[in-house]
């Protein structure tokens, strides 16, 4: 529905009642759209934990959802093959945390998801099944293949999905481009489930030079939004809209939430220091493209040829010996 008002058009562009059971009509220029977040969305992410002695079970980060199809016959559904991502830093920084502070070596780790019964459950993940880049140690990525059960509440992120050149160039895909981010807001991150904030921004800058980072120099996108303790590991999209179609958003998950630059109190005010470092809302974001580079690793590919192998035996049926065979 278009309607005209003095010299602007307007076009009713979503109708919903989600909140408070109120209807909502969101109005725009018919020349722009806005961008529209769907709840579901959230439900890709999860809240990474340690366990320290004195401290009991700690939320340190997030993590989220990706899926693999793998075709495993020319008549057969594709195999679906399930990863659960997150910043490989925050487990280091726990890791290493633990060690100077009570002597522990093997520091338990897993994830916090939510269920269809609307709480959350936690799963263990031991420190060996968390993988990174096979050789390049400047990646900011953990990765851990999972058996998704039914009772997870999970929106998968596709591989097919991910920010890749060809789509940058089809789409034309760049800075000012608007992005968002689901993570864990350590303030309030959700007592009996997880409750995922999320964070809007807009692309600053395309990974045309190395950035230099603590982990070295690494290919990244900066996004002007900004993170935070607990942001880390968190998927981030980038919202593509063609203006020649009148249509909702595209969104592909363009990587994950590595960290941000903070401010040098000295330069930047000259009255009123303060003691906490100035955000200088400029966030680093690991391509998506570094994430399936360790999932395309020698180790992940022989488990998933295992996969693809004992899902050809279940999927289809075998002849009946015979009594000589």
């Amino acid at each position: 529905m278009v309607c005209t008002c003095s010299n602007i058009s307007l076009r009713v562009i979503k109708s919903s009642t989600r909140f408070g059971n109120n209807p909502r009509l969101i109005l725009v220029d018919v020349f722009e759209q806005a961008m529209l977040v769907p709840d579901r969305i959230r439900d890709c992410c999860c809240f990474v934990y340690c366990d320290l002695p004195t401290e009991g079970r700690k939320l340190i980060g997030t993590g989220f959802f990706i899926v693999e199809e793998i075709l495993i016959g020319r008549d057969s559904p594709p195999l679906g093959l399930y990863y659960v991502v997150t910043a490989k830093h925050i487990l280091h920084d726990a890791k290493k945390y633990a060690l100077k502070e009570f002597g522990i070596s093997n520091l338990p780790t897993g994830i916090r998801v939510n269920t269809f019964k609307g709480e959350s459950t936690d799963i263990d993940i031991p420190d060996g099944l968390w993988l990174h880049h096979p050789n390049d140690a400047s990646v900011d990525v953990a990765i851990s293949p999972i058996v998704m059960p039914n009772s997870w509440k999970g929106t998968m992120l596709r591989t097919s999905h991910a920010l890749s050149a060809e789509i940058i160039n089809k789409e034309g895909i760049g800075i000012g481009d608007e992005v968002f981010l689901i993570g864990l807001f350590q303030k309030h991150p959700g007592v009996r489930k997880n409750l995922p904030i999320i964070r809007v921004g807009n692309v600053a800058m395309m990974p045309e030079e190395p950035i230099e980072t603590d982990n070295g120099l690494i290919d990244a996108y900066l996004i002007e939004c900004r993170s935070l303790s607990g942001l880390s590991g968190s998927p981030v999209f980038v919202v593509f809209r063609n203006p020649k179609h009148n249509r909702e958003s595209t969104f592909y998950w363009m990587g994950l939430m590595y960290g941000h630059w903070n401010v040098d109190n000295t330069s930047d005010s000259t009255i009123g220091q303060n003691s906490e470092p100035l955000n200088t809302g400029i966030g680093i974001v690991v391509p998506a493209y570094k994430i399936l580079e360790v999932m395309n690793q020698e180790k992940l590919i022989a488990w998933k040829k295992a996969q693809q192998k004992e899902a050809k035996f279940l999927a289809f049926p075998t002849p009946d010996k015979s009594l000589l065979g």
